[in-house]
């Protein structure tokens, strides 16, 4: 019913570009498994969010999302870097002006995180 993503320290230097690949290969592993709920711990993810990777994602990667029909729920452990949390923010609002009932929320530990998914 759920997947926990983990960004490792070994890839917080990525470029947006190699960082949408590894993500569209995350999203192409874990949509076939129809989770209910993702955790995404991005704590150690560096790289900006900027606006091509936010349009690659919501042109490349929501269709497909949208298309698993199963993900109720995602949830985000950041850091405390202002970047990016508002590159996240940004990513969700794409996400929710594009149709999507998928609830997102921010945390900055992965437990508050785990327990507002089970809720």
């Amino acid at each position: 019913d759920y997947i926990i993503i983990k960004w490792h320290k070994e890839t917080n230097d990525l470029f947006p570009e190699e960082g949408f690949q590894e993500l569209e290969n995350i999203y192409n592993q874990i949509l076939p498994l129809k989770p209910k709920y993702i955790l995404f711990n991005i704590y150690y993810l560096q790289f900006p969010i900027t606006e091509d990777f936010l349009e690659k994602v919501g042109n490349e990667l929501f269709p497909k999302i949208m298309g698993s029909g199963s993900i109720e729920k995602t949830a985000y452990v950041v850091s405390e870097n202002l970047i990016m949390k508002v590159g996240i923010e940004g990513l969700n609002e794409m996400l929710h002006t594009r149709g999507s009932n998928i609830r997102r929320r921010i945390f900055e530990s992965e437990q508050e995180a785990i327990e507002w998914l089970f809720k």
